[in-house]
């Protein structure tokens, strides 16, 4: 007959505790009457790899970074392969209005680089890729492109290869 005010005591402490952690949720900041969302927010892009990095080419084995926001900047960079290509180019108009970030693995390895996610959080845009060896030590020196064009509004890029951050640019 003495539990009851003990039980009655238990429950509000549960309900009170529960009340306190559900107002601790992660589902962003109340500021002004908005709700802004923090972490990150995933974003939509197209990839090509039908596409020939033209730059200088490093002395060493290396990854390369590029960023462009107009066709004339993209030309300078790459060209189509267009011998035998089944793939389709980057439509002119996704290089005029969209940003192309870039990713260029040069070296006696042959590597596939797949897209694993590309993310905005806050003003960084982070991309998230495979890098898979399928080829070492080659007597000729491989030049392995991937292109990710995205529309979106940043002002740093991070590249992140196999879940390490392996370089960052400004935007």
């Amino acid at each position: 007959m003495h539990r009851t005010p003990t039980r009655y005591v238990t429950c509000v402490c549960v309900f009170a505790l529960c009340a306190a952690l559900a107002g601790c949720s992660d589902r962003g900041s109340f500021d002004g009457g908005a709700i802004l969302p923090h972490g990150p927010t995933s974003l939509s892009y197209a990839v090509y790899h039908t596409y020939h990095y033209r730059g200088p080419l490093p002395a060493s084995d290396t990854t390369m970074f590029f960023q462009t926001s107009s066709k004339s900047g993209f030309d300078s960079l790459f060209f189509y392969i267009a011998d035998h290509n089944p793939y389709p180019r980057i439509p002119p108009e996704d290089l005029s209005l969209a940003r192309t970030v870039s990713v260029v693995k040069y070296g006696n390895d042959y590597y596939s680089l797949q897209p694993a996610s590309i993310m905005l959080l806050g003003n960084v845009l982070e991309v998230h890729y495979t890098s898979v060896l399928q080829a070492e030590n080659l007597t000729w020196t491989p030049v392995t492109s991937m292109i990710v064009v995205v529309r979106a509004d940043y002002q740093k890029v991070r590249f992140i290869e196999n879940g390490k951050v392996v370089g960052e640019q400004n935007g």
